[in-house]
């Protein structure tokens, strides 16, 4: 068991910036909900030491709706992020993402969705 003796700041105090982490130990990636940006914040810990944020899962545009997360789950190379509408009156989903998604590139879709009822 390694002890990690850094932490990660978002840089938002009192803001709901860093909430539920899931950590996925194929990818030595973080994945957290950052509520205030409705997004979920990749870190890569690769070198505990250095704890850095890699990019982001962006949930403006999921089949023309917008949504925020809910939770985050990782196991085996998979993030499941729960996202509830932006409405109550609308349904969420789970967004299924492939944990070594590469963010360079901006947006990133999801592999799938599958509806998830009122959250």
């Amino acid at each position: 068991m390694a002890l990690v003796s850094q932490s990660y700041e978002s840089g938002i105090f009192d803001g709901s910036a860093t909430e539920i982490p899931a950590y996925d130990a194929t990818t030595q990636r973080v994945f957290v909900t950052n509520a205030n940006d409705d997004s979920v914040d990749v870190i890569d810990l690769s070198n505990p030491a250095v704890p850095v944020k890699i990019g982001s899962f962006s949930f403006a545009n999921i089949d023309g709706e917008a949504y925020s997360p809910n939770s985050v789950a990782s196991k085996n190379g998979i993030v499941a992020v729960a996202l509830q509408a932006d409405t109550v009156y609308e349904t969420g989903i789970v967004a299924f993402y492939a944990a070594a998604a590469d963010l360079a590139g901006g947006a990133v879709a999801p592999v799938a969705t599958v509806e998830a009822g009122y959250l």
